[in-house]
């Protein structure tokens, strides 16, 4: 797995446009190849940068952020990573129950163990050398990082810790559980000489010495519960973090938006109270009892709805401004979306009064929402959805893949994207079959094959409602559209030996068969086409995949029945019915001398067959996913 880190590094002085230079560094996985499922970075104002990547099989990398080279690997567990923290020179990861830690320099660590669950977040306190960790067993605990034990253990939560966040000086922890509240604990931290005296017992000995005993790990930290703060989210809590200034805390759930709280400071907290006693002191209460609760100091203000669901959200320092003489935040929030796209958002948050607000950021300033912009996107680099088919163009040059939202064409040198096909909110007015009628209606949502027509101009893609449309790469337009090739999905396009005709297989058990043709458009230049050359045949399943020979000889098709079926190309009679795969073949191909066939299959095995006699050959079992 390959991890890309952008970084600002210089901004170029004495010009009228403001050119920004970027630090691009790849951070590749030297054995094996997983999932990363946990990434966390150092301080950057830090003399040597790091940033730490956990993966599913347990590993953790530790690489240099200026460099870009490994310098260490630990070993967290058998499953995945589910968080981590670094912190100079000392690395915490957890995998399972069990918390790592870690001396960078030296390669030495222990293992902590505590908590009955899958741990969800980490945090060091490196001046206090206390760790602080949240799991799914409804607990917080506190760790003394020098005897590795736990000396504090938060309770109260009504289900899993999802995630905690300390402000700036760790005075104040916010949890996030199930349900629609944020908890808020207060922790004051005592020093070791305050322990002492605090708990001193003095005893006096024969030699007339004066004897203190050892002060209770309890001592060392005092929490208290301030109250709940009710969040406008209905999913539970992914992920709390306040700015670097302690001011703003960021909440992200499972819903398409994120809120943000505001911490009063001390002066705001005075003015907060005096209002509830003025008015507590007018209804003729008791002012004794006229307390700050935790929603008088965290205080729910925005709200602001995103293109799409987050998977990760961040937050920058607010910057002081003054508009329409007035003083405001500046605040940005920088969120990676689960679409494969990056937005940083641009917030002007007035310093009072603490109103929920709703925004719904854009590109450009607008009257009805002025105070949220779209500052920022990154959304071309990448398929929107998981690929689901590629193929290599005629001259091994460029990659052509395929997702269900868009198509894109690569260069295998340069590894940059050339052209991009989308169909979700075009329509197939416009396309240019002179033969078939015009329709307003948008073309099909989820694309599920495809094929490069000859010369590498053309591709024919196929969808789940049963369609096939002609694209043309040069012009990214629509050339014809095929209403009802199948009546079900198009789960095969193949392209024959001659490369003079194409092959679809489909859900509805169907094959058909297209020619390349010529005709002339509106214009009177020549485009390519699509005309069925025969009557189409019917299998025993539904088809997975296909395949033609390159002496266009046999056509090979493969059933959801587990099966792969052998076909003559000009009478599709069956010849050998290829089974010993334990679930659906995905994908086969065909050598080029015509003699063997190689399979794939969800049940996690490769076969290799001969085509003469069609008997199985080789069973590889190397993978470990379908």
């Amino acid at each position: 797995m390959e991890t890309t880190y952008i970084r600002k590094s210089k901004r170029v002085p004495f010009v009228q446009e403001i050119l920004l230079l970027f630090q691009i560094h790849t951070f590749t996985r030297d054995i094996g190849c997983h999932p990363i499922s946990c990434l966390k970075a150092s301080d950057i104002s830090s003399l040597d940068p790091r940033v730490a990547i956990g993966y599913s099989d347990g590993l953790v990398n530790i690489f240099n952020m200026n460099t870009g080279d490994i310098e260490a690997h630990f070993r967290a567990g058998r499953s995945r990573v589910t968080s981590m923290d670094l912190k100079n020179d000392l690395l915490v990861c957890a995998a399972d129950s069990e918390i790592n830690v870690y001396d960078i320099i030296s390669g030495s660590g222990t293992r902590m163990k505590g908590h009955h669950g899958i741990i969800t977040q980490m945090e060091i306190l490196i001046e206090r050398k206390i760790l602080i960790s949240s799991a799914q067993d409804s607990f917080i605990k506190f760790w003394d990082l020098k005897t590795q034990h736990c000396f504090a253990t938060l309770t109260g939560h009504p289900g899993p810790v999802w995630d905690f966040a300390l402000t700036r000086c760790d005075g104040l922890l916010v949890s996030g559980t199930n349900d629609q509240s944020l908890r808020v604990w207060q922790i004051k931290y005592i020093s070791e000489n305050d322990s002492l005296a605090a708990h001193i017992d003095k005893t006096t000995s024969t030699f007339n010495e004066t004897l203190t005993p050892l002060s209770e790990p309890q001592s060392q930290i005092a929490i208290q519960f301030s109250g709940c703060v009710q969040r406008s989210g209905v999913r539970r809590v992914h992920c709390l973090v306040f700015d670097p200034t302690g001011t703003y805390l960021l909440c992200q759930s499972f819903d398409r938006n994120v809120e943000i709280f505001r911490l009063l400071d001390e002066e705001e907290k005075a003015k907060r109270l005096r209002k509830k006693t003025k008015k507590a002191k007018a209804k003729g209460l008791d002012l004794s009892t006229v307390v700050l609760e935790a929603e008088d100091e965290l205080r729910s203000i925005l709200r602001v709805n995103l293109s799409a669901k987050p998977a990760s959200c961040d937050i920058l320092a607010p910057r002081l401004i003054s508009e329409h003489e007035s003083q405001k935040h500046l605040v940005r929030i920088i969120c990676s979306l689960k679409n494969n796209m990056l937005e940083e958002l641009q917030l002007v948050v007035p310093l009072s009064p603490f109103k929920l607000q709703t925004l719904q950021p854009t590109p450009t300033h607008t009257k009805k929402c002025p105070n949220a912009r779209l500052l920022n996107t990154i959304s071309i680099f990448g398929h929107r959805s998981p690929i689901i088919a590629c193929n290599f163009t005629s001259d091994n040059l460029g990659v052509f893949t395929l997702s269900q939202t868009e198509a894109k064409l690569w260069s295998r040198r340069s590894t940059a994207c050339l052209a991009t096909l989308e169909w979700k909110n075009h329509s197939n007015s416009k396309h240019n079959n002179p033969d078939e009628p015009s329709s307003n209606n948008p073309l099909p949502n989820k694309a599920s094959s495809m094929v490069l027509a000859p010369g590498d101009r053309h591709v024919v893609i196929g969808y789940e409602t049963g369609q096939l449309i002609l694209f043309d790469l040069t012009s990214k337009s629509v050339v014809q559209i095929i209403d009802k090739a199948h009546t079900g999905a198009v789960r095969s396009i193949a392209v024959t030996g001659d490369k003079k005709k194409i092959i679809s297989g489909g859900s509805d058990k169907q094959v058909r068969f297209y020619d390349f043709s010529l005709k002339a458009s509106d214009n009177g230049k020549p485009h390519l086409f699509l005309v069925e050359s025969c009557p189409s045949k019917t299998v025993s399943d539904q088809i997975s995949c296909s395949a033609v020979s390159p002496n266009n000889r046999l056509v090979v098709v493969a059933l959801m029945n587990f099966h792969v079926d052998v076909f003559f190309t000009d009478s599709f009679k069956r010849i050998h019915s290829l089974y010993g795969h334990s679930a659906p073949v995905t994908s086969l191909d065909i050598s080029s001398d015509s003699r063997l066939i190689i399979t794939g299959s969800i049940d996690k095995t490769v076969r290799l067959w001969e085509l003469q006699f069609g008997n199985c050959q080789r069973r590889f079992t190397s993978h470990s996913e379908p």
